[in-house]
């Protein structure tokens, strides 16, 4: 592999793997509910789709010889984001609780806090 090969290759991953972070970031920054943080996470496609060019980039270049590592499929997404949407769909019936309300329910128990 040439020096120009490797450099092309690294620009390639190093696009990708920006991606996945904004992604990331995106979802982290912007949700301040496990709600909100599922249903961003069900877009996998901002996510898989630039880590499955980073494993085509690098089996392309025979780095991933004698490993385990495989691409995600579609139908792998699709059984993934089904749950999600179930579990986004359960999540506004279920009881939310404070930090607040563990420690008013710890310290009932105990008439204690300890922190």
């Amino acid at each position: 592999m040439s020096l120009i090969d490797e450099s092309n290759s690294t620009t390639i991953i190093n696009r990708q793997l920006k991606l996945v972070t904004n992604h990331l970031t995106n979802v982290w920054d912007s949700s301040t509910v496990l709600y909100t943080t599922i249903r961003n996470l069900i877009n996998f496609e901002l996510l898989i789709i630039p880590l499955n060019a980073i494993y085509t980039e690098l089996e392309h270049n025979h780095f991933l010889i004698g490993t385990s590592i495989h691409t995600i499929h579609q139908t792998q997404l699709e059984q993934a984001k089904a749950s999600l949407d179930n579990l986004a769909g359960v999540l506004p019936q279920m009881p939310f609780i404070t930090a607040i309300e563990v420690l008013n329910c710890d310290a009932n128990r105990s008439n204690t806090i300890a922190f």
